[in-house]
């Protein structure tokens, strides 16, 4: 089939969003669509540019029955990292939702998002600013639909990691995980001091140099760690983590006090989110129990980065929900394994040659 005859046959259009609330948002909106066969150097087509073939694949998995569409509209929203107004912006942009005031928090449901699938697609942490107020954005959602799905994000795992270690008994395999999230969490580390860590709080704090011990890795970790037995690491990807661990250690103290932080109050924000994010009653305890690493309806697959060779041979043998419990187990039990193995490569943005490969194979 020729390009253009594959442009007739999909019926090529421009459609116009119907946005609720738009009055109450800053930001400019979309105001069309377009194919979504159509795109730049990451385009489905970029390989050998032949969009006739992509129709002649897509006819054939639909003409055997191969090809799903779910029964519920989807709309999938990433990346919003701590940006609550993002949030209403994309909200009111997918259509499902109406903002209803100058607060971002202010918006229902629409009579088309009472009837979808909200997929929140991973990494609510870092760089926004208001990692809390964006998370209570997403509860608010939660509360009105009861068919909203987040998917974890590589910001999300690795401050989930990080800070579980903090104060924990030392174990090569773990204990770097708090200085690997670096000067990301810093900021999040400030809003949780200065929101919810009282002045009388600070008196039960250690001194500064049992907080840095507390913090760091030990200082043997850095001959200890490439010794790890069974550890799925190429000697590149090793060489490459101590130097950058090394790097987070020099700098770490450094950056926090750019932001007015001591360790002793970065100690003390990490032991408050655990009591928000991990312990019974605290207000955020339920985002980490519903993240999932993947989600499926019909011929969709939604995670947050993408799967490698080994991933797809587990989603044909085992399914998704194998994945996500395996997913759940290494979040409790096995985070060095999960971090440094094939799963992460579901939530890991950034590919290196040291990766594992996705190949036509997995496809």
């Amino acid at each position: 089939m020729s390009n253009k005859q594959a442009e007739k046959a999909i019926k090529i259009g421009k459609v116009k969003p119907r946005y609720h609330g738009r009055e109450w948002i800053s930001v400019d909106l979309p105001d069309d669509a377009c194919d979504w066969t159509h795109g730049g150097e990451k385009s489905i087509i970029t390989e050998n540019g032949e969009f006739g073939e992509l129709i002649d694949v897509l006819r054939e998995l639909n003409d055997q029955n191969h090809w799903k569409w779910p029964r519920r509209k989807h709309y999938f929203i990433s990346d919003l990292h701590a940006d609550v107004d993002a949030l209403a912006a994309s909200l009111v942009a997918s259509g499902g939702v109406k903002q209803l005031g100058q607060s971002p928090l202010d918006f229902k449901l629409t009579k088309e998002g009472r009837k979808a699938t909200f997929v929140i697609g991973g990494d609510c942490f870092d760089k926004g600013p208001n990692n809390l107020e964006l998370l209570r954005g997403v509860r608010q959602l939660k509360d009105q639909s009861p068919r909203v799905r987040i998917l974890a994000g590589n910001h999300d795992i690795r401050l989930l990691f990080g800070m579980r270690v903090v104060g924990e008994k030392k174990d090569v395999r773990n204990e770097h995980f708090f200085i690997r999230a670096g000067q990301k969490i810093i900021p999040l580390l400030k809003e949780v001091w200065e929101a919810h860590v009282s002045k009388k709080s600070m008196r039960s704090i250690p001194d500064t140099a049992t907080c840095r011990r507390r913090l760091f890795p030990r200082d043997s970790w850095f001959e200890e760690f490439p010794k790890i037995d069974g550890a799925d690491i190429v000697p590149a990807q090793m060489e490459r983590e101590l130097n950058r661990i090394a790097k987070k250690i020099q700098n770490f103290e450094r950056l926090c006090g750019d932001q007015e932080l001591d360790l002793r109050q970065v100690y003390a924000a990490t032991r408050q989110w655990r009591r928000m994010f991990l312990k019974k009653g605290g207000e955020f305890r339920w985002f980490y129990g519903d993240l999932r690493l993947c989600y499926r309806s019909g011929s969709f697959l939604f995670v947050h980065a993408g799967v490698d060779d080994v991933v797809t041979k587990m989603l044909l043998r085992r399914g998704v929900p194998y994945i996500n419990r395996k997913f759940r187990t290494a979040m409790r039990e096995a985070p060095f394994d999960f971090y440094y193995g094939s799963l992460c490569n579901t939530i890991r943005t950034k590919y290196r040659d040291v990766d594992r490969p996705f190949t036509r194979k997995g496809a």
